[in-house]
């Protein structure tokens, strides 16, 4: 090969790698999983979504885009240069043709890939060729079947390249832990990229990362619709206490229901650990689907009134039968320092600790 074609051959353009989630603004989350599951990712800011914006960001930048957009509408826009609008900014001008990007969802993620550039508002999108039809579109925003703004603007072609991976089957722990970030999308280093690569061939040759992690999870599974099928509230109660007390608390009180009034907070389960100087705190809910944050909020209350002795440290804990909970409520456990355990969680514990002596 001569020097001249050594010099003129081009790489193949590198392949980034995004996460990116799903959740959209105001009442966003079921219409944009519809979309994704029809072929476009989506995002919020539907109150910038129009085609001159789009191009505005292309050329100008998002701070200038943003300054522009509020001036043509004679609107204040302060709100909008928080942090998160560098999430918008990657959408529309760093994602590119040719990248994947990982959705995570509940105990699962999914792997696509972005088919063209073009970047399309709520003026300029359609759904002609897929199985369903968008909400109804009032010029400017979308609305759900309320009337309710749904908060979406922004959207971008994609194909499925591997879906409704296992996280704890088929992913690494890295990658697991990198699944949990909060904001809305990033770029994946390359470190974690070829994990999402590592994982998506595992899961193609279904070669999960460990044997006995799959049979505890068809158990974890079994056990959890058995607690969700038998278990009244009373019934999760004894549940837990039974758990606290074959783990060797010296006491696990399940507490009469006017032991605080109400705006006071509530407590279910008290498990004293002398050994360790530890009380755990119980809010237990028997929920199906999501739990939202007036739990947390109702232990929280119960551990700032009721009187527990000095020598013990306090724990927080929220536990439900649900499959999971709350943005909100993840948030304020996160921040007020509660645990939270859904029901999977619940039945993992149970699974760990094992069945005997269980007379429920």
């Amino acid at each position: 090969m001569s020097e001249e074609l050594t010099a003129n051959k081009q790489e193949p353009p590198k392949r980034n790698y995004w996460l990116h989630r799903i959740t959209g603004g105001r009442n966003a989350f079921p219409t944009a999983k519809m979309l994704l599951e029809n072929g476009y990712l989506s995002i919020g800011w539907a109150d910038f979504s129009c085609e001159g914006f789009v191009k505005d960001v292309q050329d100008n930048g998002i701070d200038e885009a943003i300054n522009n957009h509020a001036k043509s509408k004679q609107e204040n826009s302060n709100w909008a240069f928080a942090r998160n609008r560098w999430s918008l900014w990657r959408f529309i001008k760093e994602m590119k043709a040719g990248d994947y990007v990982v959705v995570p969802t509940w105990k699962t993620f999914s792997i696509y890939e972005i088919e063209d550039d073009r970047v399309l508002t709520n003026q300029s999108f359609s759904l002609k060729e897929c199985s369903k039809e968008l909400p109804k579109f009032d010029g400017t925003y979308l609305r759900d079947e309320q009337n309710n703004v749904i908060d979406l603007g922004f959207y971008r072609k994609v194909k499925e390249v591997k879906s409704n991976i296992l996280r704890e089957d088929y992913a690494d722990p890295k990658l697991v832990s990198r699944l949990k970030m909060r904001q809305t999308n990033a770029l994946l280093p390359e470190e974690i990229s070829k994990l999402v690569e590592e994982t998506k061939q595992r899961c193609i040759t279904n070669q999960p990362i460990n044997l006995h992690k799959s049979i505890t999870d068809e158990a974890v599974q079994i056990i959890f619709n058995k607690i969700k099928d038998i278990t009244t509230p009373e019934k999760l109660e004894h549940l837990i206490q039974w758990y606290f007390e074959s783990l060797g608390a010296r006491s696990a009180k399940i507490t009469a229901k006017n032991i605080l009034p109400k705006e006071k907070g509530d407590v279910d389960i008290l498990a004293y650990f002398d050994t360790l100087k530890l009380v755990v705190m119980v809010q237990a809910k028997r929920h199906d689907n999501t739990t939202d944050k007036w739990a947390v909020e109702q232990i929280i209350l119960a551990s700032e009134n009721l009187e527990i002795s000095e020598d013990y440290s306090k724990v927080l804990w929220v536990i439900s039968t649900c499959e999971e909970f709350s943005e909100d409520t993840e948030n304020l456990a996160c921040e007020k320092d509660v645990r939270l355990i859904n029901g999977y969680e619940l039945a993992r514990m149970i699974l760990e600790k094992g069945i005997g002596g269980l007379n429920l």
